[in-house]
């Protein structure tokens, strides 16, 4: 079926006159250090061989080309080169894979997409759930750029100057293995609008294998004075089937359960402010960014305890198998991000960010400071980060295996 569906993409490409494609390149490294936490539960006496250490390389292309006034074609190669990593499942990873392939068409009142691409739905930046919809579900700790999406077809009808129908159709293995045939893919009809400063859409999804989910989402944007811009939005989702675990004894130890439950809700509201300084001479602007995030399909801090216990009971092939239960930022009913970025502050180009996700159940968090010189060629970015572990040793950042990391990055752009 993924021969078939690339076949397609192609096949719409390469039938139509082509004209001069625009390319552009990145190349990423990084280098990082992190000392192992010895009491983790969720790698107890390093059962799972992590390292210190993490060499990591990726490299993009892009080509974006016109065939047509109608027609409009994008793909992208990605390589990576991982010869060390702190988890072995990334260790000694050569891989080039094809990371966007889509065509648009455009046609009287209609426009349609298909391939696999990354899809960003919604206002929220550290929590995004209505992205999640579309693509594989994302590290919100690394950047955006490795993020992926599934194979979709995306047709996009504006109603009016301000309603647009859209309807996508995508390939997702959220819900278990990935479909073969296309009528087990996932249907998502949308409506969205937008009316001055007030945008969003409602949605919902329909997978076979799995209840339907409907979504909301708002965002209104306005000048909150002559140097600053405030954003505020709002995600939301009625979920009536899960894809979470919980923790129960079984016959041969602790065994992964799914929960039950009828239906589940899950809210992310946030505020983005952005101020420009007109006459300071050491800093140009400053962005804030709050989100707070709410999900009743997540564990709560005493599930999580439950799984922590569990971990430090068990042994061998028990201990992956409860392991394989747990899932980042869904150990707690309701989280909080918040950020503030410093640009070109103290010298030109260069900017700090500090930012915290916190866990509001069991009050660990991690802090992520970010120091880095964007080149005033904007070909080049350098920088140091740090992602650090707060909490006690039953909570879900105080149980990570890694006490902090730390790395150096370095991105140029052609």
């Amino acid at each position: 079926m993924k021969k078939i569906f690339s076949f397609v993409v192609l096949a719409l490409a390469l039938t139509c006159p082509a004209r001069a494609a625009e390319f552009k390149a990145s190349v990423y490294s990084e280098s990082g250090y992190a000392p192992l936490s010895e009491n983790s539960a969720l790698n107890p006496d390093n059962r799972y061989g992590l390292e210190r250490f993490r060499f990591y390389n990726r490299g993009s292309l892009t080509a974006k080309n016109s065939f047509n006034e109608y027609i409009n074609g994008l793909i992208t190669l990605e390589g990576l080169y991982i010869p060390d990593d702190y988890f072995p499942d990334r260790r000694s990873l050569t891989q080039l894979k094809v990371k966007e392939l889509c065509v648009d068409v455009r046609m009287t009142g209609v426009t349609a997409r298909i391939g696999k691409q990354y899809i960003k739905w919604g206002g929220g930046t550290f929590f995004n759930p209505s992205s999640d919809i579309l693509n594989h579900r994302r590290d919100p700790l690394r950047p955006l750029v490795e993020a992926e999406g599934n194979r979709f077809a995306h047709i996009l009808a504006p109603l009016n100057s301000a309603i647009t129908a859209e309807l996508v159709v995508l390939q997702s293995d959220e819900h278990g293995p990935r479909p073969k045939d296309v009528e087990d893919w996932a249907v998502v009809p949308k409506l969205s609008f937008s009316f001055e400063s007030l945008s969003g859409f409602l949605l919902a999804e329909m997978q076979p294998d799995a209840g339907p989910l409907y979504g909301t989402s708002l965002e209104y944007v306005c000048a909150s004075g002559e140097f600053s811009d405030l954003a505020l939005f709002v995600e939301s989702q009625l979920k009536t089937s899960t894809k979470r675990y919980e923790i129960e004894p079984g016959a041969y130890g602790p065994a992964a359960k799914k929960e039950s439950g009828d239906s589940f809700f899950l809210l992310v509201a946030g505020a983005r402010i952005q101020h420009s300084f007109a006459e300071a001479g050491w800093i140009d602007g400053i962005s804030l960014l709050a989100e707070y995030y709410f999900d009743t399909e997540n564990w709560e801090h005493e599930d999580y305890r439950k799984y922590i216990k569990s971990l430090r009971d068990s042994r061998g092939s028990v201990h992956t198998a409860v392991l394989s239960a747990g899932e980042s930022f869904k150990n707690s009913r309701d989280y909080i991000y918040g950020a503030v970025l410093l640009n070109s502050v103290c010298m030109r180009d260069l900017s700090v960010l500090n930012g915290a996700v916190v866990n509001l159940q069991d009050s660990s968090f991690i802090w992520i400071p970010d120091v880095y010189y964007t080149f005033a060629s904007q070909n080049a970015t350098v920088g140091l980060r740090s992602y650090c572990f707060f909490g006690g040793g039953r909570s879900e950042f105080g149980s990570s295996p890694l006490q902090y990391q730390l790395m150096a990055y370095l991105e140029l752009f052609f």
